[in-house]
């Protein structure tokens, strides 16, 4: 590995952040397409509140509530900013952090600008309208928690378990939003699709803004962190012992 290179991704590491970015963005361009078309005519939509809202009271209500807590962007930004700024200051890097601001505030503005390019009414209104005014379409929970949650585990090179669990959580809260009333399906599908575009987006922007630098200073900080986390640290290197003038030429241990 040559200085000012990130450090090699685990083997398949790539491979899987495009399987699952890559059917993301086909599936976030098919749900905005079929939004456009049918409009308030989607089947998936009308039969899920073809009853009536949800109630708004009872335990799985309140369960559904903590759930999509997830997707505010005030408790994940404020991760997603954390573990940017813990992340530059490991590597002594000023590009990382603003690379990182930048896209946290770059996000949002996507989001929210959809959000009004598309003026969609939410279920609340009992009424399926596009360019109504309204911020329905794409959710802004779903696409917040999948961008933030998979951006946090991806820069900081967590763990497969936890980067498995930013993924739930944050499909979990994109089931939340339509369980609870909040977004019709096909908003939630497109804001969940979304946000792991952005996420994607905003790693590979951090990770990029690292370098030139000691060698993938940015995998090797994270690396440590979790290694001290799990216990695993790296072996102490053995003593040198004494060099002699034709070994120092050499590059070799000489005898004594």
């Amino acid at each position: 590995m040559t200085v000012g290179q990130d450090a090699d991704p685990p083997a398949g590491e790539g491979g899987r952040r495009l399987w699952v970015a890559g059917p993301a963005g086909v599936l976030l361009v098919l749900t905005v397409g079929d939004v456009l078309v049918f409009g308030g005519a989607h089947t998936g939509d009308q039969v899920v509140f073809r009853d009536g809202l949800p109630p708004r009271s009872g335990v799985w209500h309140a369960f559904w509530r903590v759930l999509v807590t997830g997707g505010q962007y005030w408790l994940v930004g404020s991760a997603a900013a954390l573990a940017t700024a813990w992340l530059a200051w490991r590597a002594r890097s000023l590009p990382v952090l603003l690379a990182g601001g930048s896209w946290l505030v770059g996000s949002e503005l996507v989001i929210r600008a959809l959000q009004l390019c598309f003026g969609r009414t939410a279920p609340l209104r009992e009424v399926d309208l596009l360019f109504a005014g309204a911020v329905s379409f794409p959710s802004g929970h779903a696409a917040n928690a999948a961008a933030c949650l998979t951006f946090v585990a991806g820069v900081l090179s967590a763990p497969s378990w936890l980067r498995t669990a930013a993924h739930a959580w944050a499909v979990l809260v994109a089931i939340a939003v339509v369980t609870l009333g909040y977004h019709w399906p096909s908003d939630a599908i497109a804001g969940w699709a979304l946000g792991i575009v952005l996420g994607q987006v905003g790693r590979h922007l951090v990770r990029r803004s690292g370098r030139p630098g000691p060698r993938g200073v940015l995998s090797s900080s994270a690396g440590r962190f979790w290694r001290a986390r799990s216990g695993r640290r790296r072996r102490p290197r053995a003593s040198r012992g004494r060099w002699s003038a034709s070994g120092r030429d050499r590059g070799t241990p000489g005898s004594r």
